[in-house]
C-alpha cells in the first residue's frame, strides 16, 4: 500500500508548471508530441472547478497571439446525456415514431407510391437536421485551460474500475439484507441468486446506487472514452417480449431435453410457477377441508385466498416492499400499482421455495402466513383424509369381490399400471354428476375435478418453466392454454 501512496506523491504535479510554460512552447514538434502523448488518457484535477477531475484525450498548445503566452489547452472529448441531446427531445421522439412506423407500413407494402417515399426521405431529412444541431448532439467537445490542473497518475482504466465499487457495495449490503428475509419466512436459500431473483421487478435494472448520476458523469469525464463491452445485443435480447416477430421466434422454439436454466432476469417466470403452486395449495386444502361442499363454493373460496388483494397482505406480512428490486420511477408511486407488484413478488417467492426446497416447504410458508392463530394453522396444515378414507383406513380393496362395478375398475387399474389402496375413490372419479346418490361413492366426480384441474395446472406449468428457459410468462400463459 505504501508504494501505491509513493507513486501518487511522486505522479503529483503540475500538468503545466508556470514556470515552465515558456520553455515547453519552444519544444520541437516530435518531443511535444511524444508528452502529449504521454498525457493522453491521464485524469488531471483542478480543486475547486466543476467537474473537479477530467479525462486527457487531446493536449494542444496553439498561441493565437504571439504577444501573449497561453496555457496549452485540454481537449475532451465528452457524451451529453440522452435526456438533454437529441434522444430525449420530445419533438425528435414524436418525429421518430412517424418515421419508423411510415418505413414499416412501406417496408410491408406491396407497391410504393412516389409520393410515399418522398415523405420518408423529407422525415428522414429533418431528423438528421436535429441530430445535428449543436446544442442536441450528444458527443461534446470541451476545451479547458490547463492552467491550475495537476496530475494525478491515475488513467482511465482505474476509474472505469472504481466505478464499480457501487454495484459491489450495493451487491454486498442487499445480500445482507437477504439473510433477515430467510428468517422471516422461515427457509434459507442455498441459491441466493434464485432468491435475488424472486424480489426482482422487470422495470429494475443494475445501476449505480440510488443516485446515479454522479457516477454516470464521473464515468464520461474520467471513464474509458469508448468503452467496448462486445455486442450490446447480448444484454437485451433475452429481455425483448413484445411485438407479432417476438411473439413467432419465440413460440417456434422447441422445448430443452434436460431442466434449462433461464436467462431472463426479473421474476416474472417464478410468478407463473408460483401462482399454479398458490393455486393447487388453496385447492387441496379447500377439498379436504371442506368434504360436503360443491365445486362452485370451492372455486369461490378459492378465489378470494388466491386474489392478489389478499396476497398483498401476505407479503406485507413479509416486508416483501423493503426487499423488492425496481426502479424508481412513476411506474410503483401508486399504493395500488405497488400492492400488485408485491402480490407478484409474493408468488415468485412461493415458486422458488418450491424450485429449491419442495411443495412441503411451500405448504407450511402459506399456511403460517395464511393464520396467525395457530390452532387455525394447525387445522389448515393437518387437514383430515377424504371421507372414502375414513371408513377404510387401510384400503378398501377387500369390496371388489361383491361389487361387479369394483371389479371393472381393476382392468383399468392394469391399463394404467396404478394400484388405487382405495379403489372407490376411483369409482367416484368416474361417477357423473347425472348419477344419483349412492354408498359405493357417496358421491359424484365434480369436486374431483377441481382438484385435478389444479393438479394437471401444476404440473404443466413447471414443465413449462424448467424445459422452455427463453418464454416469458405471456408466452408461457400462451402455451399453456
Amino acid at each position: 500500500m505504501h508504494q501505491i501512496l509513493l507513486y501518487l506523491l511522486r505522479c503529483s504535479k503540475a500538468l503545466v508548471p508556470e514556470e515552465e510554460i515558456a520553455n515547453m512552447l519552444q519544444w520541437e514538434e516530435l518531443e511535444w508530441q511524444k508528452y502529449a502523448e504521454e498525457c493522453k488518457g491521464m485524469i488531471v484535477t483542478n480543486p475547486g472547478t466543476k467537474p473537479s477531475s477530467v479525462r486527457i484525450d487531446q493536449l494542444d498548445r496553439e498561441q493565437f497571439n504571439p504577444d501573449v503566452i497561453t496555457f496549452p489547452i485540454i481537449v475532451h472529448f465528452g457524451i451529453r446525456p440522452a435526456q438533454l441531446s437529441y434522444a430525449g427531445d420530445p419533438q425528435y421522439q414524436k418525429l421518430w415514431k412517424s418515421y419508423v412506423k411510415l418505413r414499416h407500413l412501406l417496408a410491408n407494402s406491396p407497391k410504393v407510391k412516389q409520393t410515399d417515399k418522398q415523405k420518408l426521405a423529407q422525415r428522414e431529412e429533418a431528423l438528421q437536421k436535429i441530430r445535428q444541431k449543436n446544442t442536441m448532439r450528444r458527443e461534446v467537445t470541451v476545451e479547458l485551460s490547463s492552467q491550475g490542473f495537476w496530475k494525478t497518475g491515475i488513467r482511465s482504466d482505474v476509474c472505469q474500475h472504481a466505478m464499480m465499487l457501487p454495484v459491489l457495495t450495493h451487491h454486498i449490503r442487499y445480500h445482507q439484507c437477504l439473510m433477515h428475509l430467510d428468517k422471516l419466512i422461515g427457509y434459507t436459500f442455498q441459491d441466493r441468486c434464485l432468491l435475488q431473483l424472486a424480489m426482482t421487478h422487470p422495470s429494475h435494472h443494475l445501476n449505480f446506487g440510488m443516485n446515479p448520476d454522479h457516477a454516470r458523469n464521473s464515468l464520461s469525464n474520467c471513464g474509458i472514452r469508448q468503452p467496448k463491452y462486445g455486442d450490446r445485443k447480448v444484454h437485451h435480447m433475452h429481455m425483448r417480449k413484445k411485438g407479432i416477430n417476438t411473439l413467432i421466434n419465440i413460440m417456434s422454439r422447441l422445448g430443452q431435453d434436460d431442466p434449462t436454466p433461464s436467462r431472463i432476469n426479473h421474476n416474472e417466470r417464478l410468478e407463473f410457477l408460483g401462482d399454479a403452486v398458490v393455486e393447487f395449495l388453496t385447492s387441496v386444502h379447500l377439498y379436504y377441508l371442506f368434504p360436503s361442499l360443491e365445486e362452485g363454493g370451492l372455486a369461490t373460496y378459492r378465489t378470494a385466498i388466491v386474489q392478489n388483494q389478499h396476497l398483498a397482505m401476505l407479503a406485507k406480512k413479509l416486508e416483501l416492499d423493503r426487499f423488492m428490486l425496481y426502479a424508481h420511477g412513476p411506474d410503483l408511486c401508486r399504493e395500488s400499482d405497488l400492492r400488485h407488484a408485491m402480490a407478484n413478488c409474493f408468488e415468485a417467492l412461493i415458486g422458488a421455495v418450491y424450485l429449491e426446497g419442495s411443495l412441503e416447504e411451500a405448504k407450511q410458508l402459506f399456511g403460517r402466513l395464511l393464520f396467525n392463530d395457530p390452532d387455525l394453522c394447525e387445522v389448515w396444515l393437518n387437514y383430515p383424509l377424504h371421507p372414502l378414507q375414513l371408513q377404510e383406513p387401510n384400503t378398501d380393496r377387500q369390496l371388489i369381490e361383491t361389487s361387479p362395478v369394483l371389479q371393472k375398475l381393476t382392468e383399468f387399474e392394469d391399463a394404467i399400471g396404478v394400484i388405487f389402496t382405495h379403489v372407490r375413490l376411483l369409482a367416484r372419479a368416474f361417477t357423473l354428476r347425472t348419477v344419483g346418490f349412492n354408498h359405493l361413492t357417496l358421491g359424484h366426480n365434480q369436486r374431483m375435478e377441481f382438484l385435478g384441474d389444479s393438479i394437471m395446472q401444476l404440473v404443466a406449468t413447471e414443465y413449462l418453466f424448467i424445459h422452455f428457459p427463453d418464454h416469458h410468462e405471456g408466452h408461457l400463459t400462451v402455451s399453456l392454454y
